[in-house]
């Protein structure tokens, strides 16, 4: 596979492979994550993260410092930065899990090449130009399934994201001596039939950089880099530990923020950090935890190059039993006024019913402030189901009620005010569900409620829930409108 040929075709096909798999990343633990990623070999000094990583995709926010916006961040670095001599064939042994494989770059036409074990004739595997920020690399054996290519050497962190469940990922690199690239060496657990490496982003500390040799609009804070990736559609963060990176479209096609949170633990506390990605030239950002205790670092804004956005982050410690998750999120742009709000877990007390919930309230319509809430099952094996959208405005007044589960185990609702009962009915009005139970939670700057409510029956046909009002103890009666 040659990069600078295939770029365009490789990225759509990944972006599709992403969309039709982003629901079995929704409710993956950042933790998990953070502390074990992908069972992917690090070794040397360059970090190696095999697949795409998902975070935990809620609203919220952080901080990171801006780059010098001096450098085009649209077009390639020149060549110029740095040079390749013509030196002839260079060679590097890369050693990955007991066996010898032999990369070599041809200085003089960029070619690359790979000798696998058992074998002396070398496998064509992709191309590099000589400017030091190209990526080359191809498939050079099925069973098992190992990809072998050039990365620069510049590169102390690789994303490579596959096409396929190849399943745990090892690598190594070594160097190419007199030339700005090393050789990388990659080995799958499975070989499923046209799996391969799609594409690959790689760092160097400052900046994220495409295998096409773009550098991608980028924010540094601290020791870590955060960037979005236009062309795969995700927003990724890359730290010393671990990179996580998520699908921006599910959020942002339904007017939601897309967001990174993980956490790792340390002793009996956790550390966690969350990165948001709001309009750019967003302003007046806070940030409200959930947690009761902890410490968090001040929130800070950076504008990301070529209009990508404002990025907003945040780092906490907190004790592990009240995690610092960011309950809401507020900021102004353009348009106006805006809350994001989002709950990590919604769970009906002695059921296995529970979602996540993030939500974004319009604060410049008053006074019915229009809300978009979208609700993702919360599922312990396999992919999760299609999320749950719901828009409350002035249009409906007494809340707005679908169902949240095709087997009827489960509706929910945004209602105006906090409920003090809820009533389950069907068409014909009676009172339906074994044991029925409801959880939910106030979204920020409006008041509204979020409902979940377990019916108790899977096969209950709900039609309407009757709800009385907590404030004025008014009875409401709201019907699905889905």
């Amino acid at each position: 596979m040659s990069p600078d040929t295939f770029e365009d075709e490789i990225r759509t096909l990944l972006h599709d492979a992403t969309d039709s798999q982003s629901g079995a990343f929704d409710d993956v633990d950042a933790a998990a994550v953070l502390g074990g990623g992908r069972r992917v070999v690090r070794r040397r000094r360059v970090a190696m993260v095999g697949g795409t990583l998902a975070a935990a995709l809620v609203v919220a926010g952080g901080t990171w410092a801006a780059l010098d916006d001096s450098a085009d961040r649209a077009a390639p670095v020149p060549a110029t930065r740095t040079t390749m001599a013509d030196i002839g064939v260079v060679s590097a042994r890369v050693d990955l899990q007991g066996d010898t494989y032999t990369v070599r770059l041809d200085t003089a036409t960029g070619s690359i090449a790979a000798v696998v074990p058992g074998s002396d004739a070398p496998v064509p595997a992709g191309s590099v130009r000589p400017g030091g920020t190209w990526s080359g690399w191809d498939v050079v054996s099925r069973r098992p399934l190992v990809v072998a290519g050039v990365v620069p050497s510049a590169a102390t962190r690789l994303m490579p994201q596959w096409f396929g469940d190849v399943g745990g990922v090892y690598s190594d690199v070594a160097p190419l001596p007199g030339t700005p690239y090393q050789a990388v060496v990659w080995r799958a657990e499975r070989s499923p039939r046209l799996a391969t490496l799609a594409a690959l982003n790689w760092s160097d500390g400052k900046a994220v950089w495409t295998d096409h040799g773009t550098q991608l609009p980028s924010a540094v804070v601290d020791d870590q880099v955060v960037y979005l990736d236009r062309a795969t559609g995700e927003l990724g963060a890359v730290g010393d530990d671990a990179t996580l990176s998520v699908p921006t479209a599910r959020f942002t096609d339904h007017g939601l923020v897309p967001v990174l949170s993980g956490s790792s633990e340390v002793g009996t506390e956790l550390d966690g950090f969350f990165v948001a990605l709001l309009p750019p030239g967003s302003r007046d950002v806070d940030l409200e935890s959930l947690a009761t205790r902890g410490s968090a670092t001040p929130v800070r804004t950076a504008e990301l190059p070529d209009g990508a956005g404002t990025v907003v982050t945040q780092t906490w410690r907190s004790p592990k039993e009240d995690p610092g998750d960011v309950a809401e999120l507020w900021w102004t742009d353009a348009t106006g006024g805006h809350v994001a709000s989002m709950r990590p877990a919604l769970v009906v007390r002695g059921t296995r019913v529970g979602y996540s919930l993030d939500a974004v309230t319009d604060q410049a319509v008053d006074p019915q402030q229009r809300s978009t809430v979208l609700l993702q099952r919360l599922v312990e094996d396999g992919p999760a189901p299609a999320p749950v959208v719901l828009r409350y405005d002035e249009n409906t007044p007494d809340g707005v009620l679908v169902g949240c589960a095709k087997d009827g185990s489960a509706v929910c609702a945004v209602l105006p005010d906090p409920p003090a009962s809820v009533t389950v009915l069907d068409r014909a009005g009676r009172v339906v569900g074994n044991g029925a139970d409801w959880t939910g939670d106030s979204l920020g700057g409006s008041g509204r409620y979020v409902l979940v409510v377990a019916t108790g029956d899977s096969g209950a046909d709900v039609a309407a829930i009757r709800w009385t009002d907590d404030v004025s103890g008014r009875t409401h009666t709201v019907r699905r409108s889905d």
